[in-house]
């Protein structure tokens, strides 16, 4: 069987480790797939050594002039792309977040990490700063925006498109957008490494808030580095991947060398062994993003023993169950404070029920176990 794994651009994060357990599954029913993109960097060796995962694949890039597009046109094109490429295999699996003029005679697995609809209906530019600006029509990447959410809106679900959720969150804004929909939506939250547990006491770590996360404009780093600003005593360690030539992230140093602030460090494109040593050793774990469908990268905190500092929303009130370490408004440095005192009273008993929490629904044989089943009755339903 010849399957396609379709993603537009292939990067370090989330999607990617997603992809990597989707192909582990994949490889032991004897399947190697195509990763079929516009461009990437990764490459066998790259995934060892950032995922611990020895994996089979191949890469097909297509069309990659279409790359030269703007973000959500692009994402178009290549849907677009894929009809002269589909014939050539028996399934695609979507991790792309959409399926919107994607080939509708191939059958496809969707893994939704939020659905793209609700992206572009959203009155504002990201959904992870809804105080922030408004798309309007009057402004040119507005008009777009919104003119490609009109478009959106002729989009429904194909009834050979099997789709599950990365989160309840993720979910419900599915059953929002698509209302229409009624074939059951399975939850198959991502994988996410065990293999570091047990954990460093919490007394025995370092006064450290660290963060893990793409840099970009939408993972938020500046308001971390303006939230160390205020609380020199605490060390903020920003872990992250980054493409070349990421403007946001010189924007973050840039800040950081104008403001003479010696309590924040960057951690760029490091190993997943370099990352585990300093979580091991860091006595809290922040995730200031509003609305994160999931978050991986707070589960990974807490298998590695740091307590965890959310935002009160999104698919973080899933993997934090305790209101303790929630908080409602990142700027609100009392509130984080709050956070952070409470977690200190709790300290060892908190960290083993989160880890215990993790474990029973977030490891990376969980998703496997979920995913080989979904496939098998994915397969069997159309072939």
């Amino acid at each position: 069987m010849k399957v396609g794994i379709v993603q537009n651009s292939i990067l370090y994060g989330g999607r990617l480790s997603v992809i990597v357990g989707i192909i582990e599954v994949l490889n032991r029913k004897g399947i190697i797939p195509d990763i079929i993109t516009l461009r990437t960097e990764i490459n066998s060796n790259h995934i060892q050594n950032k995922y611990s995962a020895d994996i089979d694949f191949r890469i097909r890039i297509i069309h990659s002039h279409i790359s030269k597009l703007p973000g959500e046109i692009e994402i178009i094109a290549f849907g677009l792309a894929l009809h002269q490429v589909y014939k050539e295999y028996d399934y695609f699996i979507d991790s792309n977040n959409t399926s919107f003029l994607m080939p509708s005679r191939i059958p496809i697995f969707s893994y939704v990490h939020f659905p793209r609809i609700a992206r572009l209906k959203s009155p504002f530019f990201s959904i992870h700063h809804p105080r922030g600006p408004r798309k309007t029509w009057a402004d040119k990447k507005g008009a777009i925006l919104k003119g490609l959410g009109l478009l959106y809106s002729f989009h429904s679900l194909k009834e050979n498109n099997f789709i599950t959720a990365n989160s309840k969150f993720t979910l419900s804004h599915i059953r929002k957008h698509y209302p229409s929909f009624h074939n059951q939506i399975p939850v198959i939250y991502p994988p996410i490494a065990t293999n570091h547990i047990p954990v460093v006491p919490f007394q025995r770590r370092k006064d450290i808030i660290c963060s893990i996360g793409r840099f970009s404009e939408e993972k938020n780093q500046l308001a971390q580095i303006r939230i160390a600003k205020r609380l020199p005593y605490l060390q903020f360690h920003l872990i992250g991947f980054s493409e070349k030539n990421n403007g946001y992230l010189d924007f973050c140093k840039d800040y950081v060398n104008k403001n003479s602030i010696k309590n924040v460090h960057f951690h760029v494109n490091i190993s997943f062994n370099e990352k585990y040593e300093i979580l091991k050793i860091a006595k809290f774990f922040l995730h200031p993003n509003i609305n994160e469908p999931f978050g991986i990268a707070t589960v990974e905190s807490i298998f590695a023993g740091c307590l965890p500092l959310v935002h009160n929303s999104g698919g973080q009130v899933e993997i934090v169950p305790l209101k303790e370490l929630r908080f409602d408004v990142i700027d609100d440095i009392e509130d984080l404070l709050r956070c952070i005192n409470r977690a200190d009273e709790y300290n060892n008993s908190i960290q083993k029920e989160l880890v215990h929490h993790c474990q029973t629904s977030f490891s990376a044989d969980v998703f496997k176990k979920k995913i080989r089943k979904h496939i098998k009755y994915f397969e069997s339903k159309y072939f």
